[in-house]
């Protein structure tokens, strides 16, 4: 994520510690042998189909802090906007259906790329003390771009009919465009579809937990939200 004040762009040179995700990774393995061991051996009592997945949509900003550059602008009495842009995504899916059971389990593979942009401005003036108006003018900008890769595994359950209801959780590696550098976050998930005879579709909530919007200039805290519509063509 890339910053512009007066010509020019600040970035973020964080550099992540390889012993962190090392030790993430030791102690998560385990859950997912296990993950994977269950759905293997529920596939073998139940009908499988995958397919493609295309999703996109919008969502909000919350808990954002502005960084010293930015909160300068508001303690001046300026204001601000801060806007979602959108989200898309494409990916995979693969659907376990235990065979007559009111329920189902679904696994997305997905890469994609979200955005937002920012603009605080003041504009205000006054006098000096030979009487001569002067005006003093602010604003600073701030963009962002992220790519991301998701792993979604979530429960599915059948309320009437072809509507189904479902929960989840989406562990997600960020890269944010313009500082270069990699980030993760584990949203909690929440859909809603339908599915009709030849595709199925869904709109899901996703709550951002962690503060993958920090950075050295605009943000220092920040969670990205995402409103989605998915379309799930089976092959």
């Amino acid at each position: 994520m890339a910053a512009d004040f007066g010509g020019k762009s600040f970035y973020w040179n964080w550099k992540p510690d390889r012993t962190v995700f090392l030790i993430i990774f030791m102690k998560t393995k385990n859950y997912f042998i296990i993950f994977f061991l269950f759905i293997g051996n529920l596939s073998i009592f139940s009908q499988t189909k995958s397919g493609l997945i295309i999703a996109g949509g919008t969502g909000f900003l919350s808990n954002l802090k502005e960084g010293k550059r930015l909160q300068e602008i508001l303690d001046m009495g300026g204001t601000k906007k801060n806007q979602y842009k959108f989200n898309v995504a494409i990916g995979y899916k693969f659907r376990i259906e235990p065979q007559n059971r009111s329920h189902f389990f679904d696994i997305d593979l997905y890469a994609g790329l979200k955005r937002f942009n920012s603009e605080y401005s003041y504009f205000g003036q006054g006098t000096t003390d030979d009487g001569q108006i002067i005006f003093n003018q602010r604003s600073g900008k701030a963009s962002g771009t992220y790519y991301y890769f998701a792993f979604n595994p979530n429960y599915n359950y059948k309320i009437y009919k072809n509507l189904h209801l479902g929960i989840g959780i989406e562990p997600t590696l960020y890269y944010a465009d313009g500082e270069g550098k990699w980030k993760f976050d584990i949203p909690p998930m929440l859909r809603l579809g339908y599915n009709f005879k030849y595709f199925d579709m869904a709109i899901s909530y996703k709550m951002g937990l962690l503060n993958v919007m920090k950075s050295s200039r605009n943000f220092s805290s920040g969670n990205l939200n995402d409103i989605q519509l998915q379309l799930f063509i089976p092959f």
